[in-house]
């Protein structure tokens, strides 16, 4: 299994910046301080987040994935991964290879977790 580490387009800096003063910069700071449990790499081991914590296959517990109701390019809106004290975030449309990240998680959820495992998934539908 190959690593997918994450590639922003420019919806970030663009919500980044819009935000700034509009919010007098209390909604970017939000925003940035939201975009450290966004997923930054995906590996055989486990899921990296932009704030530099690991967390392994063995201790996700869940996939919530939120998918779109007539847009058929952009099959996934949002894939959280859920684990004992949190979740993270993928969101396609933010990155430049959004739907590899989420074809990557899906793949080693399935393959790393431990056979006894029984995984949570919940699917969300939005129109």
């Amino acid at each position: 299994m190959e690593q997918v580490t994450a590639r922003p387009n420019n919806r970030f800096l663009m919500w980044l910046l819009i935000l700034l003063p509009l919010t007098c910069g209390i909604g970017s700071l939000a925003l940035w301080f939201w975009r450290r449990s966004f997923v930054y790499k995906v590996t055989g081991d486990g899921v990296y987040l932009w704030s530099g914590r690991f967390v392994a296959w063995k201790d996700v517990k869940g996939l919530l994935s939120r998918k779109s109701y007539n847009d058929s390019d952009q099959p996934v809106l949002r894939l959280d991964v859920l684990f004992d004290d949190g979740r993270a975030v993928v969101l396609p449309s933010w990155l430049e290879n959004g739907q590899d990240m989420v074809q990557a998680v899906r793949e080693h959820v399935r393959h790393g977790l431990p056979a006894d495992a029984r995984l949570k998934s919940h699917y969300v539908q939005r129109r």
